[in-house]
């Protein structure tokens, strides 16, 4: 992730995950990033990187359990 993201984002993901994964800051702060920086490998198309999808309709995460993350939202 360090050579894909610009170290404000990489900072911005990693003070959310340590901060309790707010919900609200997710909203505000973190769906972007995603969008723009994740999604486009991350999209369950290869087997050999994390999925961080949710559902075939809306990558938002549901089932975040595919990995370091579990969002109880």
């Amino acid at each position: 992730m360090a050579s894909m993201l610009p170290a404000s984002e990489a900072n911005k993901i990693f003070g959310w995950i340590h901060g309790g994964l707010d919900k609200a800051v997710f909203a505000k702060d973190i769906d972007s990033i995603m969008e723009k920086r994740c999604l486009a490998c991350h999209d369950g198309s290869n087997p050999h990187i994390p999925h961080l999808g949710g559902t075939t309709t809306s990558w938002r995460p549901r089932n975040w359990m595919k990995g370091s993350i579990y969002l109880p939202w």
